[in-house]
């Protein structure tokens, strides 16, 4: 695709261009060589309408005036040219039939060829045509087809300029042809050598639509709106792409559910396997709020309590003790105060005790501690809280734990 010098698109284009005849002869086996001008240098009408990718800056107007330069019948235009079909019109008048191997020789429209190598003659591209129809050479004998219309595709290129005082809105380039009709005289508008044609004898131009697609680009020629048989073809490779685009999609959206299914299984799993940790949580806490283990664990706490005042009393020195209390009190867990209380008895002892002495080493140091205090100590009176009986640390006479605890709180108060 071409830039225009203003920044304008330029796109590829179908084009027609017709023009006279300009001599014949016939040969002794009835072969008729026609020299044909196909195409020559100037300004061109086409219908606005049928200018595919028209600018805004051309937007509203009916027709835009396309320049043919001579600069380019360029020997690679020209190759493109040797030996393409010659053709005649169907039922419609002037229709361009693109020729491909489908059609060139089946559908009885193709009545001869290029002949030999065009040629450049002043400002117009010229050529032979080898006709070996013979209705078609008659109708050319007769003049019933004296001009030529050229089926070809090139670039257009949006942009103004002028030639030869003639002003201009897009030019024409890289000529590929396809096809040379041959056409009645006297249908041309502006006269045999200056003719663009379309069925409808208006000044509109062939042109190629470029249809993107998701896999690719397809490319259809139109002669205008009404070309049936090109449109349904257009609709039916549209419909073709968006079924194969929408078997993809199926493919890809069954793809993605067993993706999300096979995460569903794995967060079900999870799912469970966090329920049941509620559930173990659960049933520890319903066993820690059970009275007979609140009771257990008060005794335990009054046991740790008597541990922890027995240790104290037995290892740790009078002008220490209570700073000690006082960092134990801070404690909020029994491992806490264990550690706390183990730490400072020994440390005195020449025992560090640092951060990889694990719980249950504390624990055990705490349980040797206590049971040597508790000998050392031998067996203690029951202490009597203010204003309150002697209290049992260990047998308390009720079953309520938390009037254990008040019996614990008595006893710490009773200094």
């Amino acid at each position: 695709m071409v830039g225009a010098a203003n920044g304008l698109e330029a796109g590829v284009k179908a084009f027609r261009n017709r023009q006279g005849i300009a001599k014949w002869r016939e040969d002794e086996n009835g072969l008729l060589t026609v020299t044909v001008c196909v195409l020559k240098e100037g300004v061109y009408p086409y219908g606005a309408d049928e200018c595919e990718g028209l600018p805004e800056a051309l937007a509203g107007r009916d027709t835009v005036m396309e320049f043919i330069p001579a600069s380019e019948f360029t020997p690679e235009a020209m190759k493109t040219l040797e030996g393409k079909p010659a053709t005649i019109m169907t039922a419609e008048d002037d229709a361009h039939e693109w020729r491909t191997p489908d059609n060139a020789m089946k559908d009885g429209l193709t009545v001869g060829a290029v002949a030999g190598t065009p040629w450049v003659e002043g400002d117009e591209l010229r050529c032979d045509l080898l006709l070996s129809d013979r209705e078609a050479i008659e109708a050319v004998k007769r003049g019933e087809l004296a001009e030529v219309s050229a089926g070809y595709e090139g670039e257009i290129t949006y942009g103004d300029g002028t030639f030869n005082g003639e002003a201009y809105q897009a030019r024409q380039s890289d000529f590929r042809f396809n096809h040379i009709l041959l056409l009645p005289e006297g249908a041309a508008r502006l006269g045999p050598d200056t003719r663009i044609i379309n069925k409808r004898t208006t000044n509109m131009a062939e042109y190629t639509v470029k249809q993107h697609f998701k896999n690719g680009t397809r490319t259809f020629r139109f002669t205008n709106e009404a070309d049936k048989d090109e449109a349904e073809r257009m609709a039916n490779e549209a419909a073709e792409e968006a079924r194969a685009s929408s078997a993809e999609e199926v493919e890809n959206a069954m793809k993605r559910c067993n993706e999300l299914k096979e995460e569903i299984e794995v967060k079900n799993a999870e799912l469970e396997e966090a329920k049941q940790v509620i559930s173990d949580y659960k049933e520890q806490i319903d066993k820690l709020l059970d009275p007979e283990s609140q009771e257990q664990l008060a005794a335990e706490l009054l046991d740790q309590a008597a541990a922890e005042e027995e240790i104290m009393e037995s290892e740790v020195d009078e002008s220490e003790r209570d700073e000690l209390e006082n960092r134990v009190k801070n404690c909020k867990l029994r491992a806490e105060r264990q550690r706390v209380i183990v730490s400072h008895v020994m440390n005195r002892r020449g025992l560090v005790v640092d951060g990889n002495w694990t719980d249950e080493g504390i624990g055990a140091a705490f349980a040797v501690l206590a049971t040597s205090a508790k000998a050392r100590l031998g067996n203690r009176k029951p202490r009597k809280a203010p204003g309150s009986e002697p209290v049992k640390v260990r047998n308390a006479n009720t079953g309520d734990p938390f009037a254990r605890m008040m019996a614990f709180k008595n006893r710490k108060g009773d200094k």
